[in-house]
């Protein structure tokens, strides 16, 4: 009777709910609009309270811009585990797997396997598939096409261009980050010569 009870409950879908499932181009649909709200959101924040910077309130909304855009944040690492969640569950995978998504780089292999691997077909452990929508299609399919692309850029302005606090090309690839300096100290030397 309870497992009864758990299938037909996941009839009623809601996508702001762990439990259930989220085929591919649900799931891609589903992340774009949470990406597109958060960084609407974070505009708007920006854009608002970016106008009192000249005023003698400047440090009090400067602060709650700061809350602010950690909320919205806050509210987008949140949906980004449950809609991680679904997927797997249509995978007939524990949602203990979103885990992957707070280790870097491997968030972002992870993505793109959740993205492209095949769902199970008909019933699993976590319900029956989903019924897709017209406008879940139209995003999941954008999504599909943009976000290996980005996040080939994203990977590569971090090996080309990574800050101080990242660090990432000296945490990562030491050797080749100690090549590029003696390549550097070379090349200026070389043009020291030159001149002379």
């Amino acid at each position: 009777m309870t497992k009864l009870f758990q299938y037909s409950s996941t009839l009623i879908d809601r996508p702001s709910s762990p439990n259930g499932r989220f085929c591919r181009l649900s799931f891609a649909a589903w992340s774009l609009l949470n990406g597109i709200i958060c960084s609407a959101s974070i505009l708007l924040v920006l854009l608002v309270l970016g106008q009192f910077h000249d005023t003698n309130f400047a440090s009090f909304f400067n602060f709650l811009s700061y809350i602010s855009i950690f909320i919205i944040q806050i509210y987008f690492v949140y949906f980004s585990f449950i809609f991680t969640i679904r997927r797997l569950h249509d995978r007939n995978q524990s949602g203990w797997y979103s885990l992957f998504l707070l280790i870097p780089l491997l968030n972002f292999t992870f993505f793109i396997y959740l993205l492209f691997s095949k769902g199970d077909e008909g019933m699993n452990k976590y319900g029956f598939t989903r019924n897709i929508f017209g406008w879940e299609k139209l995003l999941g399919q954008a999504n599909m096409l943009i976000s290996p692309l980005v996040i080939v850029v994203i990977l590569f302005y971090m090996l080309m261009h990574p800050t101080p606090e990242q660090g990432f090309k000296r945490l990562i690839f030491p050797s080749l980050y100690m090549h590029s300096a003696e390549h550097k100290k070379a090349q200026i030397s070389e043009l020291n010569d030159n001149i002379v």
